[in-house]
């Protein structure tokens, strides 16, 4: 006969260890419900689970290149803005200079305008997006366009080259005096010193703090695109040249052949200017396009690898569901046991 030890705290205990392990087999069922995937994708998968973090890592790459497209493509929307306040009022003054420009009246209507439109290009180029700056080439931490120049064309250091170019042009050449200024002379003095002020050194001296090198964004997994534009772009020069021309030397008295000089030079570099903005607009537009069919490539990857990772770590609901039941009705059972066993006294047969 065999002798067996047995106690109330044996008695109750199992039970317990019993609602222990089912509670915690339920709290993960639940969570694999709610989730639709396993609870611990590793232990479930095993060595398997190295293909699914591949793919994770892959899918998350894409989501950053996603997000990178759609604020390169928003950049790109507020440059095409930007660029078209430009050309709108570049084409205005160009059609008031080629109607009115025969007349005192008409210089000085333009001559206004011309000073108007320096601040509003001045403004343009000087446009942000989010904490980037959008015209200043690879330096998009930096302003695009000279601090004085920004805050007021007239006391900027550009004025004052322009100024001191022609200055120096009327001392040489008519003792002083505008008005003896010849058309030839005014031809040359645009074509040399005047141009002069707007090259390579002059230009970043007095002013644009622009970088001519370009932000260069991955848009793809294989394909790179230039990002940016810079305010040192020629269509902009010419722009800005033409504005000056009037904005300057309209207001002199100059001599009606060469009055008309100015104008026609004025008409001539706006007209330049202009088609080159167009062309810039156009390769904006290209990226633009370009983003939008990366972004249907990456749209297409990235499903078909949420689909891949499904069918790795999704699991089945209906099972999962089933499963809950079963250990719901375990756990009924466990309590109540835990229960009834936790009633036994031998008092009740003394």
């Amino acid at each position: 006969m065999t002798n067996f030890l047995v106690s109330s705290m044996s008695l109750t205990g199992a039970p317990r260890a019993s609602v222990s392990r089912v509670q915690q087999e339920l709290v993960i069922a639940q969570k694999e419900v709610s989730t639709g995937r396993y609870a611990d994708v590793g232990k479930s998968l095993g060595t398997s689970v190295a293909r699914t973090i591949s793919m994770r890592a892959e899918l998350s790459n894409l989501e950053k290149l996603t997000t990178a497209n759609t604020a390169i493509g928003q950049r790109f929307e507020t440059m095409q803005a930007a660029l078209g306040s430009v050309a709108e009022t570049g084409e205005s003054l160009l059609s008031s200079l080629i109607s009115g420009s025969g007349t005192s009246v008409g210089f000085d209507i333009n001559q206004r305008s011309a000073t108007a439109n320096i601040g509003q290009l001045v403004g343009a180029l000087s446009g942000s997006f989010g904490s980037r700056y959008i015209f200043s080439g690879a330096k998009t931490d930096t302003p695009p366009i000279k601090a004085d120049l920004a805050a007021d064309y007239g006391t900027s250091a550009a004025f004052a080259s322009v100024d001191a170019a022609w200055q120096a042009y009327v001392t040489a050449n008519a003792g002083g005096d505008p008005a003896q200024i010849t058309a030839a002379q005014m031809e040359s003095f645009l074509a040399n010193e005047f141009e002069a002020v707007f090259d390579d050194a002059n230009w970043a001296a007095n002013w644009s703090d622009a970088s001519d090198n370009q932000t260069v964004s991955r848009i793809g997994e294989n394909d790179m695109m230039r990002s940016s534009a810079s305010a040192n772009d020629q269509s902009f020069r010419n722009i800005m040249k033409s504005y000056v021309m009037l904005s300057n030397f309209s207001g002199e008295s100059l001599a009606d052949e060469t009055r008309q000089v100015l104008a026609s030079s004025s008409i001539e570099t706006l007209s330049k200017g202009l088609s080159q903005l167009t062309d810039l607009r156009s390769d904006i537009g290209l990226g633009e396009e370009r983003i939008e069919r990366a972004n249907e490539g990456l749209k297409v990857q990235t499903a078909i690898l949420k689909i891949g990772i499904g069918e790795e770590e999704e699991i089945d609901i209906y099972e999962a569901k089933t499963r809950i039941d079963s250990l719901m009705n375990t756990l009924e059972m466990s309590y109540a046991l835990t229960a009834r066993v936790s009633r036994l006294s031998l008092l009740n047969f003394l």
